[in-house]
């Protein structure tokens, strides 16, 4: 996946950077701030919208 498929994948999963990513059976609406490629998937660096804190996870993870 291209820089611009990642972008773009980014904002079908998203709304103005910010979605929601589940934990367990907690939701949590958070803010996509840096994409990478690692190990042949997408991974996103997401903050909380409110709260503290930053973890890569999965792009597939996030959802509007």
């Amino acid at each position: 996946m291209t820089a611009k498929e990642q972008q773009a994948a980014i904002e079908e999963r998203t709304i103005n950077g910010e979605g929601f990513v589940t934990f367990d059976k907690l939701t949590v609406k958070v803010r996509v701030i840096d994409s990478r490629k690692s190990f042949g998937r997408d991974d996103v660096l997401i903050t909380p919208v409110n709260g503290s804190g930053e973890q890569w996870i999965d792009l597939t993870r996030v959802h509007q």
